[in-house]
């Protein structure tokens, strides 16, 4: 038995390591494709509930696939538990004063790191902090803002960008 989320990772790896050009591009127009779908089917229209659940799967499925890491630091969109225990380790060695194995120069330390990951797990915790104030008001408008901000990634990137380099 496989997840629901792990059909697309599958074949939005695919994407990533096809050759589709700009795939970046095309996983976040997909995620986003998603979200307008999961929030048409959430506003009362004539498909049943579980759509939206659906829908909302198949975009986290998709999301794990597009950014794996900032530089050399693995990062995880999906499950960001994988996130928390990486930065307790980071935050050891740097104490510690271990280096760097795989370092990019004498900036690139277990304490820059740990505040990088630290940084992707507070706009997790915030994101959640403002769906859950922002949901019983607003209900499935909320996605309106990841929406918005997918849309501009897959226009605005560009191969070439560091931002959104690849773990290999």
């Amino acid at each position: 038995h496989r997840d629901l989320h792990s059909f697309p990772t599958r074949r939005s790896s695919d994407l990533l390591h096809g050759t589709l050009r700009q795939p970046v591009r095309w996983v976040c127009a997909l995620v986003a494709a998603l979200l307008i779908a999961s929030l048409v089917g959430a506003t009362g229209s004539l498909l049943p509930g579980w759509f939206s659940v659906v829908c909302l799967s198949l975009a986290m499925g998709a999301m794990n696939t597009t950014i794996t890491s900032i530089g050399t630091q693995a990062v995880s969109l999906g499950f960001v538990t994988g996130d928390l225990n990486n930065i307790g380790r980071h935050a050891a060695l740097a104490l510690q004063r271990v280096p760097v194995p795989d370092s990019q120069g004498a900036w690139d330390t277990h304490f820059r790191r740990a505040a990088l990951l630290a940084g992707v797990w507070m706009a997790f915790l915030f994101g959640a902090i403002f769906a859950g104030a922002a949901t019983p008001r607003y209900g499935a408008t909320v996605l309106v803002p990841p929406i918005v901000v997918l849309l501009a990634v897959a226009v605005a990137y560009r191969d070439g960008s560091r931002s959104f380099e690849r773990h290999r």
